[in-house]
Parts: C-alpha cells; structure tokens; sequence
C-alpha cells in the first residue's frame, strides 16, 4: 500500500523514500552519554558513560518545495553500540528516528490503515479521472495526497471531524512560519521504546548560540550555523511516569513525565555538498528496529513502522554502509 500512495516512481521511474525524501544534509558528530544518570534510567544505552560516532540526516516529510507547510525531520544513526540488538544484520547501530512534532495524527496499528486506505481510495480516483481526461501520469506530491480532505471531514458532522489532526497541522503551519531553522528545533520519536521494565521517548533539542541568525534556503541555513561554530543538541529521556495517561499504544496523546538531560550531540563544522556525502545521504537507511533489544520500539504503530521502513529501503534500493560490529 504504501508503494502504491507515497513510494511511487518518480519521472525517471525510480522510487526514492516513501517519508522524508527531501534530504537537506547528512553530518557527521558525536553523541556523549553523560554519567551519573538515575538508576531507572540508566539502561542500555545509559548505562555508562560513553561516546558514539553518529550520523545525522535533516530532511523535511514531503514537499521539496518550501513554500509548502511540512515537518522537519532527524534522523540519527549511532555506531559502535554493545549489546544484543532487534535485528542481527544491524550490529553496532542505534537509531533515532525523530520529527520536529510534539505528537502524530495516527496513534497506531489502525489508524495507519484507515489512513492509508483513504490514501489508495483517493489515488484510484485521481488515476480515473486523468484517464479520463487522456492525461498523463502525474508525478511529485500535493498536500492533498497526504492530507486528503476525506481524512480530515470525514462527516458533515463538525463532531466527527479529525479534530487532532486540525490541531496538528495549526502546530505544523506555525512551526513553519516562526521556525525556519531545522537545527532550532525540537525533535521527538514520537512513538515509545522500552527502558528498563517501563517505557520511555526521546528528544533532541537544539542549543541556540548567541548572535547568530541564518537565512535562505534550508541547506544554506544548516551551512551558516556550521560557519559559525559546532552544532549541539540536548539529548533528553522522557520515561513515562504516568501510564494511565501517557498510552504507548496511542502517538496522537503527547506525554506530560518530566524531561531528563542524558547527553549532548555535537556537530563539528564540515563540508556536507560533497558528491560522495550527497550519494551517503540519499542511499543510507534508518530504522526504528536498528536499536538495541534493551531499548526496542514499543506499540502496534512502531511494528507497521518496521515492515515500512523495511521496504521502503528495499524498494529504493537504499542500503546501510555501516554493517560495523561493535568493539
């Protein structure tokens, strides 16, 4: 299904990533894992402190075009972890797969299906209608595609309008008006992970430095915080405190358990436009399920993430470079 809405070829017949195609850089850094975290915290990856080689991808959700409301996205791949991981072609990795939302429109297993149902409905028809009309196929994305209207007013009834979904795209809009920086911005996984006998969420959160301001063109503003000095993020924990109001199996609720300080990410300055950093860029793959078994994805939605991500590497031909085994 997603081959047939958000991972179809291109113009030139090739299939690029169903999610976060539009990549606006690939850098290299360094993760360090502070010490002296709380004992229910200090699980897996925090369990000591320590610092791992990392690759980080920015890249917005759909549009190319900035002038079109979207998500910005992070994704950061660790190297070098020890452990027993999810899936053994994936030794040495942790991945954090991270958007600048505090929250998704699809909690889990079924809406993802409702919502890729209505997705294929829509395109059925919009193939129909071009047929009809003896148009060609169109290719690239509209909002509509991802955000058909029969998603969000599913009734003439205001009581069954996707309510949460308006209310994420107000934050979506507002984020892309007020904050045009992808390095200021606040990432989340979105969906849950296990830590020790509970559950917890990630976030980094990028640290302003004092006088400098970018403009222009995502990439450009990515190089001009480079120019300025090394690009940090905060790297917080939130462990759920509160499971009867914090759902692992539900991502459209935002949990409220206090945020804890686990390390800092540190990207030095350095050339990104490369050839060979671009070709890194766009055939590098990330997963959920690229994590340690002391930390795996939690939820009925993280598991459809599985199989998507899977697949949507396998379709584009995206392959991993770093099939490195930990020291």
């Amino acid at each position: 299904m997603v081959e047939y809405t958000l991972q179809r070829p291109d113009a030139d017949g090739v299939r690029t990533r169903a999610l976060h195609g539009p990549g606006l850089g690939l850098l290299r850094g360094t993760l360090t894992v502070d010490g002296g975290l709380p004992r229910e915290i200090g699980h897996g990856l925090f369990a000591e402190s320590r610092s791992f080689e990392t690759w980080v991808r920015f890249s917005r959700s759909h549009f190319y075009d900035r002038k079109t409301p979207d998500t910005f996205g992070m994704a950061v791949k660790l190297l070098g972890v020890r452990g027993e991981k999810c899936l053994d072609e994936t030794p040495g990795e942790q991945d954090f797969i991270t958007v600048n939302l505090p929250y998704a429109w699809v909690g889990n297993r079924q809406h993802v299906l409702d919502y890729f149902i209505r997705l294929a409905a829509n395109r059925e028809r919009e193939e129909a209608r071009r047929a009809r009309k003896q148009l060609g196929e169109r290719h690239g994305r509209k909002p509509a595609d991802i955000m058909p209207l029969n998603q969000v007013f599913r009734s003439p009834d205001p009581r069954k309008f996707d309510w949460p979904l308006l209310r994420l795209w107000r934050i979506i809009t507002w984020n892309w008006i007020r904050y045009p920086d992808p390095v200021m911005q606040t990432y989340n996984t979105l969906t849950a992970f296990r830590l020790g006998e509970g559950a917890m969420k990630c976030l980094f959160r990028g640290i302003p430095v004092p006088g400098v301001r970018t403009s222009g063109r995502y990439r450009d503003r990515i190089r001009q915080r480079l120019a300025a000095g090394p690009i940090r993020f905060e790297f917080l924990v939130q462990r759920r405190t509160m499971p009867d109001r914090e759902p692992v199996d539900d991502v459209t609720k935002p949990w409220k358990s206090p945020l804890v300080k686990v390390g800092t990410m540190t990207i030095p300055p350095q050339d990104f436009d490369t050839d060979e950093r671009m070709a890194l860029e766009e055939s590098i793959s990330y997963s959920p399920y690229f994590s340690l078994r002391a930390h795996e994805p939690l939820g009925s939605l993280s598991e459809v993430r599985r199989w998507a991500y899977r697949h949507s590497g396998i379709n584009r031909g995206g392959v991993c470079p770093f099939r490195v085994r930990a020291e």
